[in-house]
Formats: structure tokens, C-alpha cells, sequence
């Protein structure tokens, strides 16, 4: 399959899953978080999640200022996995998961959040290392979402615009994503 057949198939799930996002979100609001500092129980999560899923919802937060990755959103299905990258060494599953681009990664800013996610991997990893973490299948929401009709520029306009929720970032954005203990 070419590349631009490649990305129009990617925009057009997009748009799908969207709408159906949409919809599912008013009929069925059952949704499992479950937040993991440990390696294998997020190997135990890929590994169920890489037989059935090629597109995962993705977002990283991270301490103000120039620091890494320091937490990790990825949602497939009815259930997200808050991984506290700050506690854990870069498992191998991850790695290989982030680095295949068959496997889409969506998010809003999703290229800053993959630099990111690079940047925590690749530490201390020396230049010339098979190692390296290169990430692919990144597939940023609001170009889609713009083709699609959708005036949101933003994850929290599209959230209120397409599934009528809003959005209270606040201090939120703010957070110790480093801390031992996250808070609601």
C-alpha cells in the first residue's frame, strides 16, 4: 500500500472513530483506568492489547521545564493505562510498540509527546545503539478533525465539540507527574 493511500485509509478511520467515539460515549459511559509503575504489568497490557488493537489513543505529560516523559496515557478500547514512566527503565514491549508504525498512535500533539517519549528512552543510550528509540505511527486528531468538520484546535474544544464534555485543565496542567502518588 502506498504511503498517501496509507494516510488517507489512517484519516478516514479517524473521522470514524470520531463519530463513533461520539455515540459510544452517550450509550456506554464504562471506561477502566488503571495506572502502572511496574514493567510487567504494562508488558501484561501490550501484550493483550497487540493482538487485537492497531490504533491507541496517546498522550504524555511531563514536569515544566525541558525534562522528559514523565507519564504516559496510551487508551485502546474501554481501557487506559497511566504509566509512570519516571518510575520505570524502558521496557522492551513499549519500546517495540512505539517504534512500530503499524501500530497508530493518536493524540493531539502526539509528534511533541513522541520527541518526548524519545527523549526518556534514549537516555544514557549511546548514539549509535540498535537500542535507540525511534517512535512511528504518530497521527496528530486536530488535522483530521479539521478535514472532518470539526472547528476544535484544541484536545479540550474537540472533547466538548464532539462528545459534549468539558475540559477542566486548570491546575491539572501543573501537577508533580513525577510524584509517588498521583491525585485525581
Amino acid at each position: 500500500m502506498s504511503k498517501i493511500a496509507w494516510t488517507a485509509l489512517i484519516a478516514s478511520a479517524a473521522c470514524v472513530a470520531l463519530v463513533l467515539l461520539r455515540r459510544r460515549r452517550r450509550a456506554n459511559g464504562r471506561h477502566s483506568v488503571t495506572v502502572i509503575d511496574s514493567a510487567s504489568v504494562l508488558d501484561a497490557a501490550l501484550t493483550r492489547w497487540s493482538c487485537t488493537h492497531r490504533v491507541l489513543g496517546l498522550d504524555v505529560e511531563w514536569v515544566a521545564g525541558s525534562r522528559p516523559a514523565a507519564l504516559l496515557q496510551l487508551s485502546c478500547g474501554d481501557e487506559t493505562v497511566v504509566v509512570q514512566l519516571s518510575k520505570l527503565a524502558p521496557p522492551e514491549a513499549l519500546l517495540r510498540l512505539l517504534a512500530d508504525p503499524r501500530t497508530s498512535k493518536v493524540g493531539v500533539g502526539v509528534a511533541q509527546d513522541l520527541r518526548r517519549l524519545e527523549t526518556w528512552a534514549n537516555t544514557g543510550v549511546d548514539a549509535c545503539s540498535s537500542r535507540r528509540l525511534s517512535c512511528g505511527g504518530g497521527v496528530d486528531l486536530i488535522p483530521i478533525a479539521v478535514r472532518c468538520g470539526c472547528a476544535g484546535r484544541s484536545l479540550a474544544s474537540l472533547s466538548e465539540e464532539l462528545l459534549g464534555e468539558r475540559m477542566h485543565k486548570g491546575a491539572v496542567r501543573r501537577s508533580n507527574w513525577e510524584a509517588d502518588t498521583l491525585s485525581v
